[in-house]
């Protein structure tokens, strides 16, 4: 298309294209078409020819005039007026660019500015809910006081078991076998057997361990136990359980913070209970606990080989058609016994025999 305007009379202006610095340039003013002529590096000249009808004006931080093609979005370059005489022309021939027009590109920078503030402050915090929210859950758990969480734990046992039947004399018996144990821990440590046909045991924050009576029968030797209740209690010692569910439960947490209810978040930590038995941990929490129940086993004078058979009876039930709940909870099963492998010939030593331990594990199946 082409435009066609009288240029009796010019006036300078500066023109800032999309890419690069404001240039001098030259203005020709009709009341149909506003023609910019740039001059080229090579002294050659080309003209821009704008139409009035799609052309905004409005003025920058600076006070100065600036027009836009509105259709370009930018990409055409602005035009910078200072000229008084030139500021005339466009008022007498083409008035309707002081009207007031709305684009993207006739907003006041300031106005740009701060919605662009406003949209990266909005990006920043739904990042925030989403990733960095479980990351804080997950290192607040680290300054929840002790006394409390002891008690939360106990709050929680209820509702976690509430589905099953508690086997109170074996929940007697593995109690007396983890303290022949003599385990130092700042955690009192209470175990309960409850009845299922899952293959199963899960740590509660504060001290309790559920144990499925079905995983103790597949066991074979007290070593095995010993492993599942080093793994098991070190995931409470070094506060695995309550990292997870403050990392997973962050997000529900956070609103009854924001909201200032104290009772709610009690009230909904304790019924995080039911879902204890399915909480995943990380890659890197699995490895701690297996880790450090290893040397806990050693400690108590049990060959930490147990941590190996342990892993080998769930990986003897991964090929059953629904994989036992322990395993679906415990992820990476290779690896770990892999990992377990490469740590067993630290302890070279001889273990002593455990009659005591031998006696009360088998008293398990009496």
């Amino acid at each position: 298309m082409l435009y066609f305007c009288t240029m009796n009379a010019s006036f300078p202006a500066r023109f800032w294209p999309a890419e690069g610095a404001p240039e001098p340039a030259e203005v020709f003013v009709s009341s149909t078409t506003i023609t910019i002529r740039r001059t080229l590096p090579d002294l050659s000249t080309m003209d821009l020819n704008w139409l009035v009808q799609e052309v905004v004006g409005y003025r920058n931080h600076k006070g100065e005039l600036e027009f836009q093609q509105l259709d370009a979005l930018g990409t055409g370059g602005k035009l910078l007026v200072t000229d008084s005489p030139l500021v005339k022309e466009l008022q007498q021939k083409a008035p309707q660019l002081f009207k007031e027009k709305k684009g993207w590109n006739a907003w006041d920078p300031a106005l740009k500015l701060l919605i662009g503030v406003g949209g990266l402050l909005l990006v920043i915090g739904i990042a925030f809910y989403i990733w960095a929210l479980p990351w804080i859950g997950s290192k607040l758990a680290d300054y929840f006081p002790r006394e409390t969480e002891i008690d939360l734990g106990r709050s929680m046992l209820p509702s976690a078991i509430a589905m099953y039947e508690v086997d109170s004399e074996k929940t007697v018996t593995i109690n007396r076998f983890y303290k022949s144990l003599d385990v130092q821990s700042d955690y009192p440590i209470q175990i309960t057997v409850v009845k299922s046909e899952e293959l199963n045991a899960f740590a509660i924050p504060g001290g309790q361990i559920v144990v499925y009576d079905a995983l103790l029968e597949d066991m074979k030797t007290p070593a095995e136990l010993v492993a599942l209740l080093a793994h098991e209690g070190t995931h409470i010692t070094q506060r695995h359980t309550l990292k997870s569910i403050f990392h997973q439960s962050s997000r529900q947490l956070f609103w009854y913070f924001l909201l200032g209810s104290h009772s709610g978040i009690a009230g909904f930590l304790v019924d995080q209970g039911e879902n204890l038995k399915n909480l995943g941990y990380s890659r890197t929490l699995e490895t701690e606990a297996d880790t450090k129940g290893m040397q806990m086993m050693v400690r108590a004078g049990v060959n930490p080989n147990g941590m190996l058979q342990l892993m080998e009876l769930l990986d003897k039930n991964r090929s059953a058609q629904e994989p036992p709940a322990l395993f679906s909870t415990h992820p990476l099963l290779e690896e770990r016994k892999k990992l377990i492998k490469q740590m067993l010939p630290k302890w070279k030593q001889r273990f002593p025999e455990q009659p005591v331990l031998n006696e009360l594990f088998h008293q398990l199946y009496e």
